[in-house]
């Protein structure tokens, strides 16, 4: 059995994107190779050598850059929408919620139901690093559980 992830089409076309945004560094250090070369500061063996350490490199780093380079939203924010969570402190219109362990600046939704210390919240929005809450009664939270 293989340790290795499948390569699908999707893998392909993203690893087709890293590659072409590698190449301009590729071309960078080849052109560097073959003035270096000519000038007499390097041998064709080394030269090589240095081209080949630049591509593998690139190929080696693939694994770990990949996500970055795969369509979609990469927005951050998007994960905390619709997260469940505790007021710390009522929200009147602005207070402390605790979600996952972190506490938030936030603020009530203007069509939210007053949000008293300790009641469940969901975040509807973000603005900023301030989330935008609104209460959620404890039959919907137990639902989401």
């Amino acid at each position: 059995m293989s340790h290795f992830p499948r390569v699908g089409a999707s893998t392909g076309r993203v690893f087709f994107r890293y590659a072409l945004l590698q190449l301009p560094g590729q071309v960078l250090v080849f052109a560097g190779v073959v003035f270096a070369v000519r000038r007499g500061w390097l041998g064709w063996g080394w030269g090589a050598a240095g081209i080949a350490f630049w591509v593998a490199k690139d190929l080696a780093l693939f694994p770990w850059l990949r996500s970055a380079y795969e369509p979609g939203d990469h927005d951050p924010s998007s994960a905390l929408r619709g997260r469940l969570g505790r007021a710390r402190d009522a929200l009147e219109p602005e207070g402390y919620v605790a979600l996952g362990g972190e506490l938030w600046r936030a603020e009530r939704a203007t069509d939210s139901p007053p949000v008293a210390s300790g009641d469940p919240i969901r975040v509807r929005d973000i603005h900023g690093l301030k989330l935008i809450v609104e209460r959620v009664s404890h039959e919907n939270q137990e639902e989401k559980a």
